[in-house]
């Protein structure tokens, strides 16, 4: 029987993804694992993966296939918006030169490498040079797809659109916007109270060791298979591979268990937990993936915010917690544990920031990326223009560069710009969702005492089953029943 059109596209996108899932394995073991006089060398590789990889999506097949598998009336919805996203990776490669994929890859892995070392020394200047030739290359390839795909967009609008199809600024800004001027009074008062109530919190240093054991269980109770995982150690957090390899990357600090081992893995594993449900019989497909980062980091809020902090799940996990960690975390308590993750304060690390300050430290990246990309803001002058915005949203100013421009990788690889919002967009969507999910009685019933696998299995039904089926604003709008607000 001859292949027809489609099929074709399915055969060589499989051979895409699977040569590009493999990128992102080498990428996150040149992050956490990879000796460190080998990571060059892994770079390579990956920026040869990357070109090949690109030249693969160029083929000019691929055009021919596309517009005969318009035509096939057989087509079902999946296979419809998998055709959807083919031609867009399509029209997106073979506007970007080989040579350009390669060396915003190569680059990526260098400046990361290098902000590796500034931040540990706490010397923007070392990566001032690798960071404006990221900030160069990314926009020569959002130039490249704005004119093959979208010339009414600004550059900007084009990277958003790359982490959340058809996201604008006019809708950041008017959310945004109302942040900004809500936000500051609110932790005002909010510190305050607390000050007045002056609970005790869980505090104590404890081992590294001992606190990426504890918080493995915590992630074991969380669901997570690590069966399809790796946990392991960074500079950054994150979460990277594909959905059958899944590397989850936190850091630690030997006094800050909560916030940071805690804090960050269960985040990390939200993350992680979307992509593993996506739907197996698409893996290797574009409309297998992850749809965009707002579903993304909505994913992983609901695991760190609502799922990890829920009283019931701490008192579940408590006991072994504290025989995993021993010493200071004897007298811990459900309510003074709450008290730590709930308390309120201006603080100069985003990763570890709490519920209502996180916002600002989003709008103000949000506002600094696109001056950077604009030109608007020269990188020389980001640490003072940093120390400028931090200053006015939250009146704090950081000691240190590794405490302000430097803290966060985002800027300093190749994917990182245009991402931030999603962080905020996301949270509103996570609260969405789970208020969603508590109007099913059995769901909250279960979820009141401590049992969150009812409310795991409407995730994964009506969210990470959908893979790219559909935008994120409609997936919203579909399990919700109203748009993001």
């Amino acid at each position: 029987m001859t292949a027809t059109a489609y099929q074709n596209l399915e055969d060589h996108f499989e051979r895409v993804y699977r040569l590009r899932f493999g990128r992102s394995l080498l990428s996150c073991d040149n992050s956490t694992d990879a000796p460190k006089k080998s990571r060059p060398y892994v770079s390579e590789i990956t920026s040869t993966l990357a070109g090949t990889v690109s030249m693969l999506l160029q083929d000019p097949k691929i055009g021919d296939w596309i517009e005969s598998a318009k035509e096939d009336a057989s087509l079902n919805d999946w296979r419809k918006r998998n055709l959807h996203l083919m031609e867009r990776e399509y029209l997106e490669a073979t506007a970007i030169p080989v040579k350009l994929t390669e060396e915003i890859t190569r680059a990526s892995g260098e400046c990361y490498r290098t902000w590796e070392e500034a931040r540990k020394n706490n010397d923007f200047a070392m990566v001032k040079d690798k960071m404006k030739n990221i900030i160069r290359l990314t926009v020569e390839v959002a130039q490249a797809k704005r004119t093959a795909l979208m010339p009414e967009k600004s550059i900007y609008e084009v990277l958003l659109d790359d982490h959340d199809e058809g996201l604008t600024p006019a809708h950041i800004n008017a959310v945004f916007d109302d942040l900004e001027a809500v936000l500051p009074a609110t932790i005002d008062a909010i510190i305050e109270k607390q000050h007045r109530q002056g609970k005790l919190s869980a505090e104590g240093t404890f081992s590294v060791s001992s606190q990426e054991v504890a918080s493995r269980y915590a992630l074991e109770e969380l669901g997570f298979d690590f069966g399809l995982g790796k946990y392991t150690q960074t500079t950054h957090p994150f979460c990277g591979g594909f959905s059958k390899y899944k590397y989850v990357a936190v850091r630690y600090q030997e006094n800050e268990f909560w916030l940071e081992a805690y804090g960050g893995a269960t985040h990390e594993i939200g993350h992680g937990t979307y992509e593993i449900n996506l739907p197996e019989k698409y893996m290797w497909q574009p409309v297998g993936e992850s749809q965009g980062m707002t579903l993304h980091e909505s994913q992983s809020l609901m695991f760190e915010r609502h799922i990890s902090k829920n009283p019931k799940f701490i008192e579940k996990v408590l006991p072994q917690l504290k025989n995993l960690l021993g010493g200071e975390s004897k007298d811990w308590t459900v309510d003074s544990i709450l008290t730590k993750l709930n308390k309120v304060e201006r603080s100069f690390v985003r990763v570890d920031a709490d519920e209502v300050t996180y916002p600002l430290h989003v709008v103000m990246r949000y506002r600094l990326e696109q001056a950077l990309i604009s030109g608007d803001l020269a990188v020389e002058d980001l640490p003072g223009a940093w120390n400028e915005a931090i200053e006015k949203l939250l009146h704090i100013s950081p000691p240190t560069d590794a405490l302000g421009c430097l803290q966060d990788a985002h800027w300093y690889s190749a994917m990182g710009y245009g991402y931030f919002p999603t962080y905020s967009l996301g949270a509103m969507a996570a609260a969405q969702f789970f208020e969603s999910a508590m109007q099913q009685a059995d769901i909250q019933e279960n979820f009141n005492q401590g049992n969150i696998q009812p409310l795991l299995v409407w995730l994964r039904e009506n969210i990470h089953a959908k893979g790219r089926l559909k935008p994120a604003h409609e997936v919203i709008k579909d399990v919700t029943g109203q748009s993001l607000s």
